[in-house]
Parts: structure tokens; sequence; C-alpha cells
């Protein structure tokens, strides 16, 4: 995971193979790792969009290996 979005709080989205969401969480940067474990637990999460809490600004996409 890029320093960078350790930094500050982010927001997870969990995108399911139809680019429907369902399921969103807010958490500290340092707590990123575990918060992407969690989403992606859920078999129907295909991708997870990283966005910087605040600003909302896109930041990164996470897919499964």
């Amino acid at each position: 995971m890029p320093e960078t979005l350790r930094l500050r709080p982010l927001s997870l989205r969990a995108f399911d193979a139809g680019h429907m969401l369902h399921d969103a969480v807010v958490v500290d940067g340092r707590e990123v790792e575990s918060a992407l474990e969690q989403l992606l637990a859920d078999e129907r999460a295909a991708y997870i969009q990283v966005h910087y809490a605040r600003a909302g600004c896109y930041a990164a996409r996470v897919e499964r290996a």
C-alpha cells in the first residue's frame, strides 16, 4: 500500500462484477489493509475503489489477485 494512502481518512467502496456498489466504509488510512481484507472477504466484491474521504477524490483501485 502506498504510504500516501496511510496518511489520511479513506473511503473504500466495494463494487460487484456488474459495477454496482454493494458496500462502503470510511477508515483511517493506517487501517486500510484490514478494511480491504474485510470487504474482499465478501465474494461479491470484484474490486474496491479507494477515495480520499474528505475531498472525495479518486485515489486507487484494488482488485482481486
